[in-house]
């Protein structure tokens, strides 16, 4: 049995604590990934460190971006501390201890060869990941609950044909830095998006050779950034070719409202998206919970129109 890690969940002690016990269930990590250093994906990992600072961790592998020359703002989301620990932490760690530590950029690594998986890095780029070194700062697009309101009302038709314009730059230099990667082992594969900008891994693909003609064939897909209509684009969907799509949110808080309704939208209608084929929603939460910060985010009919099912609050996905 192998065990990869992506990430730990935020910093509320009840999430801490759930992680950091079912990390330690694990006999032996064989890789753990930090995908970037918002509190929601580092904090239990920083937890589980802590618990083995004085003995041995028993990771053989950590990938994360790790620069103690980070410059930040502070907010409830990101600190200097949270990033700052964590190089610390992996310092003290590969000093004692055979522990692999990498930075991971798209394009100087090349498919990695774990023996018992294979993994593609598809982000950072090395561009976006130096504006993050650079100047770590969050630039929060506000998401008016209105707009949320009224898109309930919208035709995921209508909702699917929008779109958003690439920016070289990106307004969110810590998402755009995030690790995305393809995970390849015993004939699955399975598209870990992180937090990552879509057109980053969009570029990323194409440039394997993926198109709208010879598409990624994915048997999972964690959507990124909990499903924000930012990060999922049609030319990305359109060069993959899954209908298994894994969204982490708890609803939002503060001005997010995750997932979106305009990305569940994309999900369905993507020109790869095959009318008899069920297309399965995994969500980790209630979707009563999560419905209760959104609204309703599918009604019946649209499910059954779009030959839709969502399974919600789930702990364990069995790819077939």
């Amino acid at each position: 049995m192998h065990y990869i890690v992506v990430d730990g969940g935020p910093s509320s002690k009840f999430c801490i604590e759930e992680v950091v016990d079912e990390l330690k269930a694990i006999p032996f990590v064989d890789l753990m990934i930090l995908t970037h250093f918002d509190d929601d994906h580092i904090a239990g990992l920083l937890a589980y460190l802590e618990s083995f600072k004085d003995s041995t961790l028993p990771v053989r592998e950590i990938w994360a971006n790790c620069s103690k020359e980070i410059r930040v703002h502070t907010s409830s989301d990101i600190s200097y501390s949270q990033a700052n620990t964590m190089y610390e932490y992996l310092n003290t760690f590969c000093s004692k201890q055979e522990l692999i530590r990498k930075n991971i950029i798209n394009n100087t690594l090349p498919k990695i060869d774990l023996g018992f998986c294979k993994i593609q890095v598809l982000s950072p780029t090395p561009a976006a990941l130096q504006t993050n070194l650079n100047q770590y700062v969050r630039t929060t697009a506000t998401i008016a609950s209105r707009r949320v309101e009224n898109d309930r009302d919208i035709p995921l038709e209508e909702l699917a044909t929008r779109e958003h314009k690439e920016s070289e730059d990106g307004d969110d230099i810590i998402n755009r830095s995030s690790v995305a990667f393809l995970l390849e082992a015993e004939g699955k594969t399975v598209l870990m998006m992180g937090d990552a900008d879509p057109w980053i891994v969009y570029h990323k693909l194409v440039d394997l050779g993926y198109s709208e003609t010879a598409p990624l064939k994915a048997d999972l897909i964690k959507v990124s950034h909990h499903g924000s209509r930012n990060n999922t684009c049609m030319q990305l969907l359109n060069i993959l070719d899954c209908n298994k799509f894994l969204l982490s949110t708890n609803g939002g808080f503060g001005n997010s409202y995750h997932p979106d309704r305009e990305t569940l939208a994309k999900l369905l209608i993507s020109a790869k998206r095959k009318e008899d084929s069920q297309v399965c929603l995994y969500f980790n939460y209630p979707k009563d919970t999560i419905e209760s910060r959104t609204g309703t985010l599918l009604t019946e009919e649209e499910m059954q129109d779009c030959n839709c099912i969502v399974n919600d609050n789930v702990d364990t996905i069995l790819i077939s």
